[in-house]
């Protein structure tokens, strides 16, 4: 007989877990139990776990009924329960009725405070080779226990496996190599947690959290400070680093609750965790609403928006983007939008996709500027079709891609392709300065790395670098130590950039001879023009008197020369551009 929710009658009502005790190879029984979020008196513990594949299902017997489960929430269950007493949990897959939307819009709601009442959050990787978790976690802790002594303040390291408690003394090792935690951290980092979008709120609004992987169980603290001990001291190889990253993330916001000048915006939010997963598309940005922000530290709002699975994945992504255009302000996110090959007709095209990382956007150079606007923007019917409006000047039209950009596919260990991309850049020489060059393809924030003089350092080291071909047949510099020696260190850097910036661009240029680097989805005819709301130039695409965003673009004469100011002061009235 399959499982039927009792309706929750109250606002504030959630379902708690009721886990029953028994040994580990009986089945899972449970019941679940109504209570109000509010009552003081609740105690129980909340799971966070990676859902995993939906297809590998098992079930548990809840109040008499088969549940139907993933492994992964099932394994948790049978790993958590106690031989002889009843353990009190939440889990989302079981206490929120997943077929109804209403419902998980109001429970979502509520998630905030799910965590926050927690007494403990119970962290579940999945099972792994016993010896590898021993060796992994005992090679972490030896690392904490000499390296991060002054942080810990005295604290023990140590770590639970079955029933003993695994100590590590803060002399125990007279010296540990710093890269020596980085495959450790990189192992057990790699666990689909860390990747999973909603545990950001699920640990950060905790007062407390345990992992627990296989037999083992360690304080989530430790594994953190691990993290960001690794991270701030270079003790990660850049190949165990990526994995890492999300737990430093993690972490970070699990602290904010102590030091608020680590909180985000919500905008700085959804940057900072563009490549995390999430399973239902509108949980890009519902997944993240329980999370403090600068937003929310004065202000008894429950947060940014409302989140509403009854409406489309179009309604969530553009709720969220008309609060940031119309009642913040902030106009970097028209950056994110980026469209592919072509623009969808269903979307409106100043609607960034907030669940797929924009890649490497041209706002980003302005990273740590003030970034101030009085411009108007508005939001209007015209031709019957809902728009925002924004003024702004028109540049030019664009009248050509340079198809040869695409062709050399950059690749720092192929000396061929790196010998083309200096032949494309020369050849680009001829007819455009070397500030323009450098300024379209270096695309690091300029506050931080010195402006166009450094950059422009960077771009002749690269260009005046000539290697001698390898002596065999491959053109391939897979040696680091070659390649480093080979490579200056500006050199290096620049091509790194222009690797960066080539994903998902295209090289063009205007009826008048301005180059520029825009997106892909660019075609002849589209327009760049200077939109006052942003320091950076945008295509557009006119259609039926109305106008699509395909895109941010940079162009040097418009960033760094004159243009906008000399049409300024000419007195060129500004055009209103309306975009749907």
């Amino acid at each position: 007989m399959s499982f039927v929710y009792k309706p929750l009658l109250q606002p504030r009502s959630i379902r708690l877990l009721h886990l029953h005790p028994a040994p580990w190879d009986e089945p899972v029984r449970c019941s679940l139990v109504l209570a109000d979020i509010g009552n003081e008196l609740l105690v129980y513990e909340a799971i966070s776990y990676a859902w995993g594949d939906a297809t590998d299902r098992k079930s548990v017997i809840c109040d008499g009924s088969d549940v139907s489960v993933t492994r992964s929430l099932f394994e948790a269950l049978q790993r958590f329960r106690h031989e002889d007493t009843i353990r009190v949990l939440w889990a989302d897959a079981i206490c929120i009725n997943q077929q109804d939307d209403e419902e998980k819009s109001t429970q979502v709601q509520l998630m905030r405070f799910i965590y926050e009442k927690a007494s403990k959050v119970l962290i579940w990787l999945g099972h792994e080779d016993h010896e590898k978790v021993q060796t992994v976690l005992g090679e972490i802790c030896r690392y904490l226990s000499y390296r991060a002594t002054k942080r810990l303040r005295g604290r023990q390291v140590s770590y639970q496996w079955r029933d003993r408690i695994m100590t590590f003394p803060m002399d125990e090792w007279s010296c540990v190599e710093k890269y020596a935690v980085s495959q450790p951290l990189s192992h057990i980092c790699s666990a689909p947690w860390f990747g999973r979008g909603w545990v950001i709120q699920e640990v950060a609004l905790s007062s407390s959290a345990d992992i627990f992987w296989g037999h083992a169980k360690i304080n989530f603290d430790l594994i953190g400070l691990a993290v960001k001990n690794a991270m701030r001291t270079g003790g990660f190889h850049t190949n165990d680093s990526a994995n890492a990253r999300h737990a430093y993330l993690i972490y970070l916001m699990f602290q904010s609750k102590y030091y608020s000048e680590w909180l985000m915006s919500f905008y700085s939010l959804l940057e900072s965790t563009d490549h995390f997963a999430f399973s239902e598309r509108k949980d890009r940005v519902y997944g993240l609403l329980g999370l403090r922000t600068t937003e929310s530290e004065h202000t008894t709002e429950q947060s940014f928006i409302d989140p509403d699975y009854e409406g489309t994945t179009v309604d969530c992504f553009k709720k969220v983007t008309e609060k940031f255009i119309f009642e913040q302000r902030d106009f970097r996110l028209l950056s994110r939008v980026h469209h592919g090959l072509g623009l969808e007709t269903d979307w409106p095209s100043w609607v960034p996709l907030w669940d797929k990382p924009p890649g490497e956007i041209f706002m980003n150079r302005f990273r740590g500027s003030e970034l101030t606007t009085d411009a108007v923007v508005m939001k209007e019917t015209c031709r019957g079709v809902e728009c925002i409006c924004i003024q702004g000047y028109r540049i030019d039209a664009l009248d050509h891609q340079i198809h040869q950009y695409k062709d050399v596919v950059p690749s720092p260990s192929d000396i061929d392709q790196v010998k083309r991309v200096q032949a494309l850049l020369r050849q680009l020489e001829g007819t455009y300065s070397a500030e323009c060059l450098v300024s379209a393809f270096d695309n690091s924030p300029e506050p931080v790395t010195g402006g166009i003089p450094d950059k422009l350092v960077r771009y002749r080291k690269f260009m005046e670098w000539d290697p001698p071909m390898p002596q065999d047949d491959s053109h391939s510099l897979t040696d680091c130590t070659s390649r480093r020696a080979l490579f200056h260190r500006k050199a290096v850097y620049f091509y790194n950039e222009y690797n960066k910036i080539w994903n998902g661009h295209a090289l063009f240029v205007t009826a008048k001879g301005m180059l520029g680097l825009g997106p892909e989805a660019m075609r002849s005819g589209d327009v760049v023009v200077h939109l006052f709301c942003s320091p950076v130039p945008f295509v557009l695409r006119p259609v039926d008197g109305l106008w699509r965003l395909v895109g941010e673009c940079y162009v040097y004469d418009v960033v760094e020369g004159s243009i906008v100011k000399e049409l300024k002061e000419s007195g060129m009235p500004a055009e209103k551009f309306c975009i749907y």
